[in-house]
Parts: structure tokens; C-alpha cells; sequence
């Protein structure tokens, strides 16, 4: 058979504007077969092959996997054609949403780090709150262990994060008086947060409005 028509590897790779291992990818693959392979092992290729290519290629950039470009060309038609562009839309407005709650993430942290550094390490800071009703964890025992408040303080923390996502509330506790006035801030005897979280069958409380 004369090869005058045909293509060989790299030339159809010129055509498509990729490499020589693209096109045996897609071999390998059963996405792209030769026409045929004459006796010493060239693989060749017709104008259908081109075609092909041109459809793998194009899908490629559309972000097709291919699988997906498989199944189109094992079954081509404007139905299936239309079916998978379906689905993958609804793929990328799943990508979409899902990239809007990072970037709303990354406000949350940015928006947090900037209250963060309003504050002096190491010193008292008065401020006017507003009235406030606050959710409480489970009573921390002043002689627990530590592993144990961090375990409580783990139970309490999971409902403030929303799907995986940083939580948008802070986390603050509670101590006496006498603790504080004797500079015993560490003997935290509950943990709470702000009640716009979901807060069903928790115990709560009214942080007054004041200094």
C-alpha cells in the first residue's frame, strides 16, 4: 500500500500542533488508532484519523476526561453531543460554587488576621459590646487535663464550620472573676460563640451590653 496519502506520526502531530507522544497517548488509549501499520512497525494515518484528532482536541480544551471523549466517539450524534456538554456544564457549576465558598473562605481569614492585628499581644483591650446571646460547650472542670478541654473545646468548634469550610464566627470562653482578678485566665470553665450558628439543644445565655 502506497503511503503517499497517509500520515505518520509526527506529521499528524504537526497537524494538531502537539507532540509525537500525544498522539501515541491517544493510541494507547483507543482514542486515536492508525489506519494501518505497515511491516516495520510506522503507524499511518488518513484524513478520518485527522478528523478524529480534531475532535479529541477540541473536546480536550473543553476539559473533557477520555472516557468522556470515548464514549462520544463510540456513539456520535448531536444527542450524545449535547448530553455531554451537558453534563459537563453541570460539572463546572459545581467547580464554580464550590471555588466561590474557597474564595469566601479566604475573606473569612483575611477579615479575621485584620481584627487579629488590631490588638496588642499581651495587653488588656476594653470595647463597647452590645447585647449578645452566646451558646456555652459542656462545663470544663478546672482540674481537667488538658486533653480533655481540648476534646471539649473539638466537640464545640465542629458545628461553627459550615461543609468542610472555615468557620465564620469566633471562638471565645469564660472564666470568673476571681480568676481573672488573680491573672488565672487559662482556667477557661466554658467555651461559647455567637448563637447566628445552629445552635438547637444548646445551652445559652444573654452576654449583657456594656464594657
Amino acid at each position: 500500500m502506497s503511503n503517499t496519502n497517509y500520515f505518520s506520526v509526527s506529521e499528524l502531530a504537526a497537524l494538531g500542533n502537539v507532540s509525537r507522544q500525544t498522539i501515541l497517548y491517544y493510541d494507547k488509549h483507543n482514542l486515536l488508532k492508525p489506519n494501518f501499520i505497515d511491516s516495520n512497525g510506522y503507524r499511518y494515518y488518513h484524513f478520518k484519523e485527522y478528523l478524529i484528532l480534531e475532535i479529541i482536541l477540541n473536546f480536550r480544551k473543553l476539559g473533557m476526561s477520555v472516557d468522556e471523549i470515548k464514549a462520544y466517539i463510540n456513539e456520535k450524534s448531536p444527542e450524545a453531543l449535547d448530553n455531554i456538554l451537558m453534563n459537563k456544564a453541570t460539572e463546572y457549576e459545581l467547580t464554580i460554587k464550590k471555588l466561590k465558598c474557597l474564595l469566601a473562605d479566604i475573606e473569612i481569614v483575611r477579615t479575621n488576621l485584620a481584627a487579629i492585628n488590631k490588638y496588642n499581644v499581651g495587653s488588656l483591650t476594653i470595647h463597647q459590646q452590645e447585647q449578645e446571646i452566646l451558646i456555652l460547650s459542656p462545663l470544663v472542670d478546672k482540674k481537667a487535663p488538658i486533653k480533655t478541654r481540648i476534646k471539649i473545646l473539638g466537640n464545640f468548634n465542629l458545628p461553627l464550620y459550615k461543609s468542610n469550610h472555615f468557620k465564620s464566627c469566633k471562638v471565645s470562653w469564660i472564666i470568673t472573676a476571681n480568676d481573672f482578678l488573680n491573672g488565672e485566665c487559662r482556667k477557661k470553665r466554658y467555651y461559647c460563640s455567637p448563637t447566628y450558628v445552629d445552635s438547637n439543644n444548646k445551652k445559652k445565655i444573654i452576654l449583657p451590653a456594656g464594657n
